[in-house]
């Protein structure tokens, strides 16, 4: 399994188009012009999520193929990087309740989820995103549903190379215009 694959998995299970993506070194955060570069190689699509850890970075994107609501997130992260202690402050008491999920599991998954969710339905800290449904799928996929307050749910998959965790979130809102996602406070 590589990365190419792992969205070739995501699109099909969805029943969608392919994706376009792709990993490098050279947009990883600690390359001077990794912002730069990794923005000319995303322009092919449509929209694209980014993600850039200090050794690796990465886009996901849509084309015009996909449905024009779809929204997606993408997050990459160094597997060692990412603490307990971390993963705890974006942590729900739920996020447990699968026994494989490590601290770059629920990190990973819950900024993937809080990107693909724009707009007023994108919840004010990413901590307020449930993570719920998880299930291994074929070639160590996992797969999980998200929720912010509000919103309809969304699907998210992760899978890991052995250095790097990587988290697509995909999102439909349920209308092309849903609204007051946000409850007052």
């Amino acid at each position: 399994m590589d990365f190419e694959r792992f969205l070739l998995f995501c699109a099909f299970d969805q029943g969608l188009p392919p994706f376009l993506g792709a990993v490098d070194s050279a947009w990883a955060a600690n390359e001077a012009q990794h912002r730069l570069l990794l923005k000319k190689a995303a322009s092919a699509a449509v929209h694209a999520s980014v993600s850039h850890a200090p050794m690796r970075g990465g886009f996901v994107g849509l084309t015009e193929a996909h449905p024009s609501a779809l929204q997606l997130g993408f997050d990459l992260e160094d597997i060692e990087r990412v603490t307990e202690a971390a993963a705890a402050r974006v942590a729900s008491p739920r996020d447990h309740s699968f026994s494989p999920l490590t601290p770059a599991h629920l990190w990973c998954a819950r900024e993937a989820a809080f990107k693909a969710l724009k707009g007023d339905c994108q919840p004010l800290v990413v901590s307020q995103i449930a993570l719920t449904d998880w299930r291994t799928r074929e070639h160590d996929i996992l797969q999980f549903t998200f929720t912010a307050t509000g919103a309809s749910s969304g699907q998210g998959y992760l899978w890991d190379d052995g250095e790097f965790q990587y988290a697509l979130a995909l999102w439909t809102p349920a209308s092309h215009n849903e609204k007051g996602c946000r409850t007052p406070t």
